[in-house]
């Protein structure tokens, strides 16, 4: 699904409350099917790692080991 500029800034909001909830970190998948992007809506995990990468509000780190890997997301304490 293509993102408007609007719709942008939800998925940034609505990932970034989700992780405020969750301080132990989601992986990137856990993240996908949100409350307001689910169904035919549902971001793409490359979407999802986008949008938070742009932010700058979070840490990535890599979890697993070889093809079984994921990446964690958390925030960062400002």
């Amino acid at each position: 699904m293509r993102l408007s500029k609007a719709a942008t800034i939800l998925a940034i909001d609505e990932l970034l409350e989700i992780l405020a909830a969750n301080p132990d970190g989601m992986t990137t998948s856990e993240l996908s099917g949100t409350r307001r992007f689910h169904g035919e809506r549902t971001l793409r995990n490359p979407q999802i790692i986008r949008l938070l990468r742009t932010t700058g509000k979070v840490q990535e780190s890599t979890i697993g080991y070889g093809m079984r890997t994921a990446s964690l997301w958390r925030l960062k304490h400002l």
